[in-house]
């Protein structure tokens, strides 16, 4: 049984199924193309979608289909929601992290450069001071 079984059930959420895109003409997986964040279309379509997602929702819809078991409705549920935390949760976190580094202002090489005389000056400072305090 999928639901009882941690391998089948990551193997859903990871392996299977592959998406209907290619690259090198193999399908890909969804897992590893949304959280390498290298495409940008995606990326924008990720922050878009992501405060639209109300899970809760969807499973109230998933619980009122009449024709399926209640096995196959939680089943449905686990998938989805499993599938919402473990790829597009994580993908969204590390998108939000690589703005987050890129946004932050870096210091110029000016800066840098004045930090590091600082530095210089303030330990000649201190190195001056116990010279002189040991005579």
């Amino acid at each position: 049984m999928v639901l009882g079984n941690k391998g089948e059930l990551n193997y859903r959420i990871y392996e299977n199924p592959t998406s209907a895109l290619q690259i090198e003409g193999k399908r890909i997986k969804y897992y590893d193309y949304i959280v390498s964040l290298e495409n940008e279309d995606c990326n924008a379509a990720l922050k878009r979608i992501m405060p639209r997602i109300e899970l809760h929702a969807m499973c109230n819809m998933i619980n009122e289909i009449p024709c399926i078991s209640e096995l196959q409705k939680r089943f449905y549920r686990t998938l989805l929601s499993e599938r919402k935390e473990k790829i597009l949760d994580h993908a969204y976190h590390l998108l939000l992290q690589k703005e987050k580094e890129h946004s932050t202002p870096k210091p110029s090489a000016r800066k840098q450069l004045t930090d590091i005389q600082d530095k210089r000056s303030s330990s000649q400072r201190t190195k001056k001071k116990d010279d002189t305090g040991a005579r």
